[in-house]
């Protein structure tokens, strides 16, 4: 928890947060053996995503590692967005632990979610976008690309916003929020504007304000995130 609210934040401040996300943390492990908990999640400006499917406009969802993500594709399906989400080979594997193979229930949990495998690269995600469907991928994923997260120096891949700019369609950030009609259990999905490459001079641009929204939705949720230390081990400086 200090990693995302600061080091130099007191005890005081730290302990409840660090109760709170082994909270959450045993919701996370629990409630993935029950799909119906997850996905579910209430959407909140879904007409940004709608109004771009009843153009015929292919375009990204960002989200990040934070909430209830692993029910976001099928939570977006449920509400009339079919998404293709972007998911690590392993998930393509015979073989996979018992907890990823739960996973992939729960992101598949709806029909009209397709995984797509990372290994597919940006010819396969632009070929999707050009089909004028929606590919739903995180934006909190180490890459190469330097940018100021958390207060930390790390490096994030770019890859959606660089995926953009060559297909010429929006990003739509997707954020997730405490549900204050369920507090502890599952989150609610907020759906920011799109975003234009138009409106951009460079891909890193873009992928700045994409940070900038998930920063702020973790920042008012600490412990809504997952492993954030963890998923930025040897990228980062303080």
């Amino acid at each position: 928890m200090r990693f995302v609210v600061g080091e130099d934040q007191p005890d005081a401040v730290i302990k409840p947060l660090a109760a709170a996300y082994l909270r959450r943390m045993v919701w996370r492990g629990e409630s993935r053996w029950h799909p119906e908990l997850l996905n579910r999640q209430q959407v909140v400006g879904v007409e940004h995503l709608r109004s771009l499917c009843e153009a015929g406009t292919g375009f990204i969802v960002a989200f990040a590692h934070h909430g209830d993500y692993e029910g976001l594709g099928p939570s977006l399906a449920r509400v009339g967005i079919p998404n293709h989400v972007m998911a690590t080979s392993e998930m393509f594997a015979e073989k996979m632990p018992i907890w990823m193979r739960q996973q992939r229930a729960v992101v598949t949990s709806h029909e009209g979610v397709t995984l797509l495998d990372v290994a597919k690269g940006a010819a396969g995600i632009q070929e999707v976008l050009a089909r004028g469907e929606v590919v739903s991928l995180a934006t909190d994923v180490v890459g190469n690309t330097p940018v100021r997260f958390l207060g930390h120096d790390v490096t994030l891949a770019s890859g959606g916003a660089r995926i953009a700019f060559a297909s010429n369609v929006p990003v739509v950030v997707v954020t997730a929020h405490r549900n204050p009609e369920a507090p502890g259990k599952c989150a609610t999905l907020e759906v920011e504007a799109p975003l234009y490459p138009k409106e951009f001079a460079a891909p890193t641009d873009m992928l700045e304000v994409m940070v900038r929204h998930q920063e702020r939705a973790i920042m008012a949720w600490p412990e809504g995130a997952e492993y954030p230390r963890r998923r930025f081990a040897g990228t980062t400086a303080h």
